[in-house]
């Protein structure tokens, strides 16, 4: 179900409060208060698929902890306003293990909590997330991850970290972190990639040699 105003009340009246544990797909937008008043998403037990635009950091902290109750969701996407102005920064943790594709566009930095397990992610799209927390996070509870896309943010790397194996894609996105540091602190780690892709300002990103 996509829908906006014009029609939301009908499902809400006559869908929503009836059959919620029959819907397996919903995307809505976090507007006119309605996913704090009027859809309740931990009853909505049967849901594989969720997408929710919009949304504010103020609720987006409110429905996380509902989130895990979506015990069948293997797919989740989640994005943010633009124009957020709050500094907080975002902590994903105990959502469902049976996801297997997320998406969190949420323009803050993401902070993984490292004792969640999610044997079944298979896809992950991040934003704004450090190395340090990042590789912690890959290194021990997402033994499936074959595709990352991430917007990292420079910090230290402990010295010593087992290899990656299990990761075949990485998309790179960085404004601050110099090749060199990719390079000899990053790249090593994922022995087994197929396929790379960085999207990067520097001078020293344009130089041929640095890529040999």
């Amino acid at each position: 179900i996509n829908i906006y105003k014009s029609s939301f009340d009908y499902y809400h009246y006559f869908v929503f409060c009836f059959v919620p544990h029959r819907i397996v797909s919903l995307c809505c937008e976090d507007v006119f208060d309605r996913l704090i008043y009027q859809i309740r998403l931990s009853d909505f037990i049967s849901l594989k698929y969720l997408t929710i635009i919009n949304l504010t950091i103020d609720n987006l902290e409110l429905i996380f902890p509902k989130l895990n109750k979506l015990q069948q969701l293997i797919y989740l996407n989640l994005q943010t306003r633009l124009n957020l102005t709050n500094d907080k920064q975002i902590r994903f943790q105990n959502q469902s293990s049976s996801i297997q594709k997320c998406i969190l566009n949420l323009n803050k930095q993401i902070i993984f909590r490292n004792n969640d397990h999610y044997p079944n992610l298979q896809y992950l799209t991040i934003d704004q997330c450090t190395i340090e927390n990042l590789i912690s996070f890959l290194h021990s509870y997402t033994p499936q991850l074959e595709q990352l896309t991430v917007t990292l943010i420079d910090s230290n790397i402990l010295n010593e970290i087992n290899h990656i194996h299990h990761l075949k894609s990485l998309i790179i996105n960085t404004h601050s972190i110099p090749f060199q540091r990719l390079s000899n602190s990053v790249f090593p780690l994922f022995p087994h990639l197929h396929e790379l892709n960085i999207h990067a300002t520097g001078i020293d990103y344009t130089n041929g040699k640095n890529h040999l």
